[in-house]
């Protein structure tokens, strides 16, 4: 299977492990398991060292796929930090109104303030600090008792 070898794709791939290891022919012929002699004329005839692909080229290339990451890496933050004060207000704002309610709401709206308080004890990491939640809280309601809990 000579004509293997010598496919375009193959080249290419010694060419790019040539500048990607600091210029070491060796190496690159090695990896891709040709004979550095075959190598060497493929590098004389493709002019790999009067190219434009210089090693200063291959770190800036380097350097954006870098800074690509940090943004994406900085904009999950705002982003976590952000719906973490969304959903805090949104917890905060429910806790305030469920504060108001007589003591005897109806099982949906009693579920719903259990969800709302296990979304605070997520956004707050509540659970993860060990804290005591505080004392087991229970709703009268026409349809019986509703346990909501530990309260936070």
């Amino acid at each position: 299977m000579p004509g293997a070898i010598d496919h375009p794709a193959v080249r290419e791939q010694v060419r790019l492990l040539y500048i990607g290891n600091g210029r070491n022919l060796t190496l690159a012929a090695k990896t891709v398991g040709i004979p550095l002699a075959r190598a060497e004329k493929w590098k004389q005839r493709g002019q790999w060292d009067l190219s434009k692909d210089s090693a200063a080229e291959q770190i800036s290339v380097s350097e954006s796929v870098r800074s690509t990451a940090d943004s994406l890496e900085a904009r999950l933050t705002e982003d976590s930090n952000a719906t973490r004060v969304g959903l805090s207000t949104a917890a905060r704002k429910l806790a305030e109104k469920a504060a108001k309610l007589k003591p005897s709401i109806n099982k949906d709206r009693a579920q719903a303030v259990r969800h709302w308080a296990a979304v605070a004890s997520t956004v707050h990491g509540w659970e993860a600090k060990g804290q005591d939640s505080g004392p087991d809280i229970q709703i009268l309601s026409i349809g019986g008792n509703v346990n909501l809990g530990k309260a936070g």
